[in-house]
């Protein structure tokens, strides 16, 4: 005979939602300060903010998302990389923690590792960004048709008032 496992008595679904939303009030207002500082230019008061935020709940995937941004911020990459490679262990689609540790790794001169963190991005309908980026990448490892194509591809949906768009269109007639 197999054993099932039985659903949870209300009574333990409620005491771990209680639980859930006690350790949200006593987060958010470190998100929020966080926010506040990081706004404001204060990144090493919004680190430590993030880092308490943390402490409380280890896998609050905007916090530790967040603190890779200021550490990129204050240009300590190898620490934004970690942060970052923690998000992706919490929530592997997301995509924005993948487009910042690749932007992250391509600052820190490994381009293939920056590729491959960007190549889940890649199939999504409407994605751009990994595209161009991935195209930068290629061009520093002389992958010149590679690169033309992935272009090519950011081009099609990248708006037109988007910061890398000149950038973009200078690159594919550059390319031909």
């Amino acid at each position: 005979m197999s054993k099932r496992a039985h659903p949870p008595k209300p009574a333990s679904r409620a005491a771990a939602q209680a639980a859930r939303q006690a350790l949200i009030d006593r987060t958010a207002p470190l998100l929020e300060q966080a926010i506040a500082q990081v706004r404001g230019g204060h990144y090493e008061t919004a680190m430590e903010a993030l880092q308490a935020l943390i402490a409380l709940d280890a896998k609050h995937e905007i916090a530790i998302g967040m603190l890779g941004s200021v550490q990129a911020e204050l240009n300590a990459p190898e620490q934004a990389v970690a942060c970052f490679q923690r998000v992706l262990e919490i929530n592997p689609g997301n995509t924005l923690a993948r487009i910042q540790l690749g932007e992250q790794l391509a600052a820190l001169q490994r381009p293939r590792e920056a590729l491959a963190a960007w190549a889940p991005c890649l199939p999504q309908p409407g994605e751009f960004l990994a595209h161009y980026l991935s195209g930068l990448a290629l061009m520093k490892l002389d992958e010149i048709e590679e690169a033309r194509f992935l272009f090519a591809k950011a081009a099609r949906f990248m708006p037109p008032d988007h910061e890398h768009r000149a950038a973009l269109e200078q690159m594919l007639r550059v390319l031909g």
